[in-house]
């Protein structure tokens, strides 16, 4: 779906936005950075990565001094004497308490939501291999320290980490969005037997839907009324 929409070229985007069961999709992952656009993926706390700094060996041959020796590698490995992968979790256990800052998430019903946030450059780990590098970012609760998410981002190294954060909220009201059309609108209240008829009744769902939003923002009605 998502090579189909890049390739139709109507809607314009940069960021894929993913919950934890594309998040422990690495081929999923893959696919999105294949398509030159970037995930912004929840995943489990045991997820392995590589700090940063770890050399990483390409393919090809081992080198004893000058000499090319040893059996080929057939993919990238981390060099020997390395920093060994960790989980996640443990390096959110392991980052020094001035790295972590507050931000403000999103506006909720009943003002700013906020959230402390750090993030890390990392390598993924693929199986037994390094993957790409990635951004590794921990969200913890400001009022349960121990409530901490975790995501991947393959964003460059120098994006904003405003932007990072951003995306860290923006699954909230899609998914609100989809809630409401269930629940006011009959989103899945459909007997459809054929793609276009389903695609006709999700279109007419969030057409209405946009159209409430408008009129709830135009008379400036709380979403709880």
């Amino acid at each position: 779906m998502i090579k189909a929409l890049k390739q139709a070229g109507i809607v314009p985007f940069r960021w894929v936005n993913a919950d934890g069961h594309y998040g422990m999709n690495p081929a999923f992952l893959d696919g999105v950075a294949e398509l030159e656009k970037w995930y912004f993926a929840e995943v489990p706390a045991n997820t392995m990565v590589w700090p940063e700094h770890v050399k990483i060996l390409d393919t090809g041959l081992g080198q004893t001094g000058n000499l090319k020796t040893g059996r080929p590698r057939s993919g990238p490995r981390v060099a020997r004497n390395q920093p060994a992968a960790q989980e996640v979790r443990q390096m959110a256990a392991e980052l020094p308490a001035e790295v972590w800052k507050r931000y403000t998430i999103k506006e909720g019903a009943k003002g700013p939501i906020s959230a402390d946030f750090a993030f890390v450059r990392a390598v993924r780990k693929r199986r037994r291999r390094p993957g790409d590098e990635v951004w590794v970012i921990f969200r913890r609760s400001a009022s349960d320290p121990t409530e901490i998410k975790y995501y991947l981002s393959n964003a460059p190294a120098e994006i904003a980490k405003t932007d990072l954060v951003r995306q860290a909220g923006l699954r909230w009201p899609v998914e609100t969005a989809i809630e409401e059309a269930k629940s006011e609108l009959g989103m899945d209240h459909y007997e459809t037997r054929t793609w276009r008829g389903w695609h006709h009744h999700m279109t007419l769902t969030f057409l209405a839907h946009h159209f409430l939003v408008h009129l709830r923002l135009k008379m400036k009605k709380s979403p709880r009324h």
